[in-house]
């Protein structure tokens, strides 16, 4: 929502999309075992879900729904980082 707000609605939007695809490239980068990617499709699916609701959405106080996911999808990218790295 702070984002929408400071740069513009469709700015923020493609800066989430930035984020989540980068985040998504290194995972691919650094762990290229088909198996292990498996991991990660939870959280990525969880990424695509909140892109589309915050193109569908008016920036306002439903993004609040979409900030609390994106901290559930962070959780979610971590434990599959760290199930990962530490196996």
């Amino acid at each position: 929502n702070t984002l929408a707000v400071k740069w513009g609605r469709a700015a923020g939007i493609n800066l989430v999309r930035l984020m989540t695809i980068t985040a998504y490239v290194c995972v691919i980068l650094l762990f290229d075992e088909g198996v292990r990617l498996l991991f990660f499709l939870p959280s990525f699916f969880m990424g695509l879900y909140i892109i589309r609701c915050l193109c569908a959405n008016a920036p306002g106080e439903i993004y609040n729904k979409y900030l609390a996911l994106s901290a559930l999808q962070l959780i979610l990218f971590a434990a599959a980082f760290t199930v990962i790295t530490c196996s």
